[in-house]
């Protein structure tokens, strides 16, 4: 029988305030260290849920600002997941993310590169290992679960970027940053045909990538980019998004900051119909939107003003 031990809250998963679940965090790891001391006692200490459940302590450690003891678990996870699997498996590199986030945290950018690199030589080598098979394949069933692989290791290659993409950020490395949000977004895209999860990603990413284009006054590119993820989150997944609102304002921001009032009054209204559709008429959201049309109506008429005179 195979014992699984999956924590899934929305505390975790969205990172909220660690003052306000602090006392869910000791609950947590409560829960996780006699689950682990369990399972070790039961299956062993290298069983491999053994590294899932170190997985999600160091996830709870890390939330609650502990990043020490996250990176010990990681390690931990890390070794379990080597003896059991292979130096070069694809869940190795996943547990190397998780490790990369904690020496992020902690500033220690060197080694949070190295560690990347690992992961970048192991899931290329799987990537094309997997388009040499789908290229061989031929039923619709062996195709399909190459390409649901082939997701799952764009998904993670763009992570990947996008946490090297973070560190050169922090040393105001702008065009190396850049190129690796930029790298990071192309991986999620090509991910999110198959997994829509990856919406969230998507976002992230390409307010990132905009982020380093307005530190280097590539104001046309940053549209060009954001333009072209609205279109993808557009096309794999149902209009009324969130993350569709996120990126339209992105765009009126941009529009707005380049002068361009129109166009940015096409796009606060377009995310503001969305919004009434998603949170409804009364809503901070829409309010907050009404606010941007009513800002860039006042300057589309001061500048007309400007002109006649």
């Amino acid at each position: 029988m195979r014992l699984s031990f999956k924590f899934e809250t929305q505390f975790i998963r969205y990172g909220l305030s660690k003052r306000k679940f602090s006392g869910l965090w000791e609950e947590a790891l409560e829960c996780f260290s006699t689950a682990l001391q369990a399972l070790e006692e039961v299956l062993g200490a290298d069983h491999i849920e053994c590294s899932t459940l170190n997985v999600n302590i160091g996830l709870v450690y890390e939330k609650s600002g502990d990043q020490t003891n996250a990176e010990m678990h990681y390690q931990k996870a890390l070794n379990i997941r080597r003896k059991v699997l292979g130096e070069n498996h694809v869940s190795v590199a996943s547990v190397l993310h998780k490790l990369v986030s904690a020496l992020i945290s902690k500033g220690d950018y060197d080694d949070a590169l190295a560690i990347l690199q690992q992961s970048q030589d192991i899931l290329s080598q799987t990537l094309n290992t997997e388009k040499q098979v789908l290229a061989r394949a031929k039923d619709e069933r062996t195709m399909s679960e190459c390409q649901q692989r082939i997701s799952m290791l764009d998904a993670e290659l763009g992570q990947m970027f996008n946490f090297r993409g973070a560190i050169h950020w922090k040393r105001q490395n702008w065009s190396t940053a850049e190129e690796n949000f930029l790298s990071s977004y192309q991986h999620f895209a090509k991910s999110s045909e198959f997994q829509q999860g990856l919406i969230d990603d998507i976002t992230a990413v390409t307010r990132n990538a905009v982020a380093t284009m307005k530190k280097q006054g590539k104001m046309d590119q940053a549209i060009k980019v954001v333009t072209e993820s609205v279109k993808v989150i557009e096309t794999r997944s149902d209009a009324a998004l969130p993350e569709l609102i996120n990126l339209l304002c992105l765009l009126g921001e941009l529009h707005e900051m380049m002068g361009a009032y129109d166009l940015a009054e096409f796009h606060y209204g377009k995310a503001m119909h969305i919004a009434r559709d998603v949170f409804g008429k009364v809503s901070d959201e829409v309010d907050d939107l009404e606010h941007s049309l009513k800002h860039v109506r006042r300057l589309k008429r001061e500048e007309d003003e400007y002109r006649c005179k």
